[in-house]
């Protein structure tokens, strides 16, 4: 899905989504490790809430319930 919808965007907003999408941050409720929302294939561009979703953690592999936060640099 990520895919499909860069596909329509502009080279520069391309770049904005993956920056700002790589600044959402969930922690695996299972082994705490910490992964961007843009790592596990997906997209946050002018989000402004947290959002809570159940995805595979890339450091266990086991699904889990991660709330993504954004991280400000």
């Amino acid at each position: 899905m990520r895919r499909l919808i860069l596909w329509f965007m502009p080279d520069d907003m391309k770049r904005k989504a993956e920056a700002e999408s790589r600044a959402w941050i969930g922690r695996c409720r299972h082994c705490n490790a910490e992964t961007s929302i843009w790592d596990i294939g997906g997209i946050r561009y002018k989000a402004a809430t947290r959002a809570t979703t159940r995805v595979k953690c890339p450091a266990c592999g086991r699904f889990s319930f991660m709330t993504f936060e954004k991280r400000r640099h």
